[in-house]
């Protein structure tokens, strides 16, 4: 099984009076979104099913990578995802219906980057779990019902900034 978490891009400023669940996307955001998209596409890595924040800057970053796949992958928005911590995401994740092989969850820091840690049992090797950044993590389980510390392995992670290096 295939662990994708996916943090939302980076969010607007722009009115100070805007709740943080409202925020939308920056300029930044939208064209990281861009890039996002073009290394999913290049390397096929869809997910079966998206548990997502229901927050608008994750929806808008949801919208934008997989605009041409939104009919093809079932999304799930829930608010308990907003600002979760890693044991509630694992609680989530342990609920997913086994059918689904690739699950993204497209959510918060520092909840990702503490589910890296506790999943791999081997802490996130990077100094941050940026903005937009995509990790997919390999999962030794046959149910997503046994996920726990230390049942998976980061085998990618992959930032805007990184792969705009590359290139």
């Amino acid at each position: 099984m295939k662990l994708l978490l996916l943090r939302h891009a980076k969010s607007s400023w722009n009115d100070e009076d805007l709740a943080d669940f409202d925020r939308p996307l920056s300029d930044r955001g939208i064209k990281d979104c861009k890039t996002i998209k073009n290394f999913i596409k290049k390397n096929d890595i869809y997910p079966d099913l998206i548990i997502s924040s229901s927050s608008k800057r994750t929806k808008e970053t949801i919208n934008l990578i997989f605009k041409n796949h939104l009919n093809k992958i079932k999304i799930i928005y829930t608010k308990k995802l907003y600002l979760a911590g890693a044991n509630k995401i694992i609680n989530i994740i342990s609920k997913t219906n086994d059918k689904k092989k690739k699950l993204m969850i497209v959510a918060h820091n520092p909840g990702l980057l503490l589910l890296v840690d506790i999943i791999t049992g081997q802490g996130f090797p990077y100094k941050k779990f940026s903005t937009t950044g995509l990790a997919l993590i390999d999962i030794n389980i046959k149910s997503w019902s046994e996920i726990k510390s230390k049942t998976g392995k980061l085998s990618l992670f992959m930032t805007p900034k990184m792969i705009r290096k590359k290139n």
